[in-house]
């Protein structure tokens, strides 16, 4: 289980960024990629948008799969690590007590 908010997805950035730009790189890419790599370890969004202002959209909180709600705050990531065929769902704060709620009821 992973919790996805805001400083979340900041303190993961540089992770995913490798991950996406594993080792090709053109000239352009290596001197965005030397950016990141001097970036703290908890970077802030203008810092990442000051590199590529495309970086803004990467920090976006997946959406809850239940309800579909969509308020950016905070989701909790269930099952496999997502990936393009993963078993994996995303629930909010709301959704994930109401489920806690219907297994509390049957015990």
């Amino acid at each position: 289980m992973i919790l996805f908010n805001g400083d979340h997805m900041l303190r993961t950035f540089r992770q995913s960024y490798i991950k996406r730009y594993p080792g090709w790189v053109n000239s352009d890419r290596l001197q965005e990629r030397n950016k990141v790599n001097q970036l703290p370890e908890l970077p802030t969004r203008e810092m990442l948008e000051a590199i590529n202002s495309a970086f803004g959209s990467w920090l976006r909180i997946p959406y809850c799969n239940n309800c579909e709600a969509d308020d950016g705050r905070l989701v909790v990531e269930l099952g496999e690590p997502f990936e393009y065929d993963s078993t994996t769902i995303y629930l909010c704060g709301s959704c994930l007590r109401s489920a806690l709620g219907l297994i509390d009821g049957k015990r």
